[in-house]
């Protein structure tokens, strides 16, 4: 009987080992796998250290983004050209990378919102945007 319990406990912390191991190797392979085109950690605010998104080359561009099991797809990309304005390209918007010197506005409905210059911003756009507009300014207002 005490023997029985011995080799249950040992298959046990076994089992555990292994299991840890492999959790750890496989967090170890996800933060040293370095897709073709990365993507900053950004926040709410935007980043002021962007770094380069899938497709929005040549710099300086501004460029749209969804997201997709497939990871993030461009939408829209246009140049820096102040007091230029654009129409929306009909699709939700997860993140949005400013590589202009200078702020672009993004509008929907009465309202809108502002990307400062070189940042980036993911998550929190409202779903029906409907123009952007290229300012000559390098703060939003």
């Amino acid at each position: 009987m005490h023997i029985r319990q011995l080799a249950r406990n040992a298959a046990l912390i076994t089992v555990a080992v292994f299991v840890t191991a492999g959790f750890s190797t496989g967090i170890a392979q996800a933060t040293n796998a370095a897709p073709a085109s990365t993507v900053s950690a950004v926040t709410h605010g935007g980043s002021t250290t962007p770094r380069m998104l899938p497709g929005c080359t040549p710099q300086p561009l501004f460029c749209t983004y969804a997201s997709s099991i497939r990871g993030i797809i461009l939408i829209q990309k246009f140049s820096c050209a102040h007091s230029v304005g654009h129409n929306a390209a009909p699709s939700p918007i997860y993140q949005m990378f400013n590589g202009c010197g200078v702020v672009v506005y993004y509008y929907y409905g009465t309202s809108h919102g502002c990307m400062r210059p070189h940042s980036t911003r993911a998550g929190g756009f409202p779903r029906n945007i409907d123009y952007y507009f290229v300012d000559n300014q390098p703060v939003c207002y």
